[in-house]
């Protein structure tokens, strides 16, 4: 019989135990102190009590000091008397220590949301420190959050920023952890060879610093990899080494699943019975560690190794228990494993009833990936049933047909031929329905290819008239503040000229000097009016000085004239792009930046642009009222939609987060070629 499991997609324990060392890696950076560290701050807050600056780091140390010793409580009072502190002095180094230790805690009480908060902000404020250490731990955390909630390339991008960072400041271990996390990035987004390369690079690494514990998950992972690149014998000896490291680690739960995967590999190469050696040694591990789900991948996977070597009673007790086991955790996932197992154990003993019945719990659990094949193995197995069935009736027949008379014999003749023809028609009728099947599919999908072409030339025309109305509309743009300030301002001007002349050459009474005074003074107002007006609709700064420039300008004035603090980091810009670019950037900040303004109630903004490369990352985050992101009126806006606009023509994806009463991060990542 051919291998059931070939319709289901199934991958046992190593992309579990990969995220394991996910979670393993992120953790508190900040040395862990110890009491004599403890005594020397109180002895030098003792000396100076009015330091603010070391009062706040001796914060963050009792803090770390308490979360160590599992005093949440006290660590936690601590970690906040160093943010008001951080706060007051605006210390980007302490705020960077804050937000790292409420995204670590966060992320332990599994609240994942608060914690990329937190993460980010760490980011944000290790950026503004220029904390190297802390720059690299930050992107460190960002891209690990990035691996929890499933974003590889996003994980990707913020890991490979940090590397480099923690490979110059010489901080092995964590150059150690980042390598591993890269890892494991690279294979969500299912790049084995760089996975591999960078467990490797995370194993040796932990090798030079002699941590046994980093040193095997990266073995764990190179041999994962390995395995998935089809390099079985490397793999296993990797594996043996692994289970070296986890005897001497004295984990017994790490060599359970070292013999686990040892034991798939061999049963892949076909070598059923060192396949199941190694689940005897796993064996004899589960029984200590008492978890239930260590015991339902014993017996799984020995069951199949059992029914390999035909020995199909114990292979069917260890099936039935791991049945058990599955439905108590409600493990739908291996127990679509198990049920195909048992049906092709039931198949090969002849229970084609049995196989049918397991093999269809099996589909309803999978029946999201359920295929033709799956069909059709379901139609054979039916087939086979019922073949069976009718070869019984037929063979009762015969024996009583044997005892009858031989004038009925012509009858049970005709009757066999009549059998075969329905079975040939049958066959027949079969064969035509799969061709007519099949050219209906590849109908369907010239079809749905089409549709493809035709959708991604209208996108594409959809594009090519967005950018040439966005282009008009900065050229429209940049003649009518020409217009305004060189037409209706000189304009303008010269009636105040003229207004000036003729009050000093004219006798005018008290009450028509004052009236005078009054027009100057509104034309004032309206030439300083018509000035602004036709600076926000082109920028003199953007074009003759750059991006930076003009942005720095723009958060000036609405410092100055609104309510709103605005604080802007850039980062690359210091070679100008191109003017379409620019512009672009610069409209989405000014319409960000009026968004706030009118509906957020906010008292700070802050406005980050990064440029890398050919790639730019655009945050504009605020304090305010912040709003429901799931409610559809709030992605109907004009200002949301001009934003989405505008990004779609830098091949930008928009990234919206937001709770009420909490603020607003908008977060646009893009080409710039």
């Amino acid at each position: 019989m051919q291998n059931l499991s070939a319709y289901f997609s199934f991958a046992p324990r190593q992309w579990r135990a990969l995220l394991l060392v996910a979670v393993f890696s992120f953790t508190l950076h900040v040395a862990r102190p110890q009491n004599p560290m403890l005594d020397s701050l109180r002895n030098e807050q003792k000396r100076d009590p009015a330091n603010d600056t070391l009062r706040m780091q001796a914060y963050i140390q009792y803090a770390l000091y308490h979360y160590a010793q599992s005093q949440v409580d006290s660590a936690t009072s601590f970690i906040e008397k160093a943010h008001q502190l951080a706060t007051q002095l605006h210390h980007a180094s302490g705020l960077a220590d804050y937000h790292h230790f409420m995204a670590v805690s966060a992320k332990q009480r599994q609240q994942l949301d608060t914690a990329m908060h937190h993460a980010r902000e760490e980011l944000r404020w290790a950026l503004e420190a220029a904390d190297e250490t802390k720059l690299a731990y930050a992107y460190n955390d960002v891209g690990n959050m990035h691996i929890y909630f499933g974003n590889g390339d996003s994980a990707t991008i913020n890991l490979l920023r940090g590397l480099p960072v923690a490979e110059k400041t010489n901080n092995r271990r964590l150059a150690a952890n980042i390598s591993f996390n890269l890892s494991a990035a690279y294979n969500m987004i299912e790049n084995h060879t760089a996975s591999r390369d960078y467990a490797r690079k995370s194993h040796q690494i932990a090798s030079s610093i002699n941590d046994s514990t980093y040193m095997f998950h990266s073995l764990y992972n190179w041999a994962t990899q390995e395995s998935k690149l089809g390099h079985a014998d490397s793999a296993l000896t990797m594996f043996d080494q692994c289970a070296s490291l986890a005897k001497q680690l004295g984990n017994e739960a790490f060599l359970a699943d070292v013999y686990n995967n040892i034991g798939e590999i061999l049963y892949d190469q076909k070598r059923f019975s060192a396949s199941l050696q190694q689940y005897e040694k796993m064996a004899g591990i589960v029984r200590q560690l008492d978890d239930p789900q260590f015991d339902l991948y014993l017996r799984m996977n020995r069951g199949n190794t059992l029914a390999a070597l035909q020995r199909y009673q114990q292979a069917d007790e260890d099936l039935a228990e791991a049945q058990r086991i599955g439905e108590e955790l409600n493990a739908n996932f291996e127990l679509g494993q198990v049920f195909l197992f048992r049906s092709e154990l039931f198949e090969k003993n002849g229970d084609f009833q049995k196989a049918l019945h397991y093999f269809k719990k099996a589909d309803s659990l999978k029946s999201m990936i359920a295929s033709e094949q799956s069909l059709k193995e379901i139609q054979r197995l039916e087939m086979q049933y019922q073949t069976a069935a009718k070869d019984k009736t037929l063979a009762e027949q015969k024996a009583a047909l044997a005892i009858r008379q031989a004038a009925l014999r012509k009858k049970d003749t005709i009757n066999t031929a009549l059998i075969m023809g329905c079975l040939l028609l049958t066959g027949l009728v079969l064969l035509v329905y799969k061709n007519v099947r099949n050219r209906r599919k590849l109908y369907a999908k010239e079809q749905e290819l089409n549709l493809q072409k035709i959708n991604e030339l209208e996108r594409e025309r959809q594009l090519v008239a967005a950018q040439s109305l966005m282009k008009g509309q900065e050229e429209e743009r940049s003649r009518l503040a020409k217009d305004l300030h060189d037409g209706v301002g000189g304009l303008l001007s010269g009636v105040k000229l003229g207004l000036s002349t003729m009050k000093g050459n004219v006798f005018l009474s008290e009450e028509n000097a004052q009236a005078v005074n009054t027009i100057l003074g509104q034309l004032d107002n309206s030439i300083a009016e018509l000035r602004r007006v036709s600076h926000n609709m082109m920028p003199e700064a953007l074009i003759k000085f750059g991006l930076k420039e003009a942005l720095e300008n723009y958060c000036e004035n609405i410092i100055q004239s609104s309510p709103l603090d605005v604080r802007l980091q850039t980062y690359g810009l210091e070679q100008r792009l191109d003017q379409d670019t620019e512009i672009i950037l610069y409209r989405m900040v000014q319409e960000l930046l009026n968004n706030v303004i009118k509906h957020a109630e906010a008292t700070q903004a802050l406005v980050q642009l990064i440029r890398e490369s050919d790639k730019f990352t655009l945050t504009v985050e605020d304090d305010g009222k912040g709003f429901d992101a799931s409610a559809p009126n709030h992605h109907q806006g004009a200002g949301l939609q001009n934003i989405k606009a505008r990004a779609g023509y830098v091949n930008g994806v928009v990234d919206i987060r937001t709770h009420p009463g909490e603020g607003t991060s908008i977060t646009i990542e893009g080409n710039l070629h």
